[in-house]
């Protein structure tokens, strides 16, 4: 069997010199950004190696860092620190307890004051010269 060979575009045939003329009209920009990709593709290229560079260095660091004695002395500040959290807590703990304490103290006598300031005839005016005895020698004179 032979081959059959692709007939003749002529339309094809027709455009191939504008076609090429476009190509020939972008050259310049195709230029300018094939070169511009070949200075990114430098500084990437540099970077890399950069990069590269930091990668062995620190893996060297690490390799040599003695991360089991590093572990340790955290370990052992957490444990000191635990300690003294604990050691704050107790007197925390009793000063907690000492305001609650008083603050009960003091509304049982806030309840208490306002049950005679109720029922004794004259307290609360009695209340009043006591809690400004200037005043009160004021009026008197």
């Amino acid at each position: 069997m032979a081959e059959q060979r692709p007939g003749l575009d002529i339309g094809a045939l027709l455009n191939w010199p504008l076609a090429m003329l476009n190509e020939v009209a972008a050259m310049p920009d195709t230029l300018r950004s094939a070169r511009q990709l070949l200075g990114d593709l430098a500084t990437l290229t540099e970077r890399l190696a950069q990069t590269v560079d930091l990668l062995s260095t620190t893996i060297v660091r690490v390799d040599q860092a003695d991360l089991v004695g590093v572990a340790g002395r955290i370990t052992a500040v957490t444990d000191q620190v635990e300690r003294q959290i604990a050691e704050i807590f107790g007197p925390i703990t009793h000063t907690v307890n000492q305001v609650d304490s008083i603050e009960a103290s003091v509304t049982e006598l806030r309840n208490t004051l306002f049950g005679i300031l109720k029922r004794v005839p004259g307290a609360r005016k009695s209340l009043l010269d006591l809690a400004n005895p200037g005043q009160r020698a004021e009026l008197e004179q």
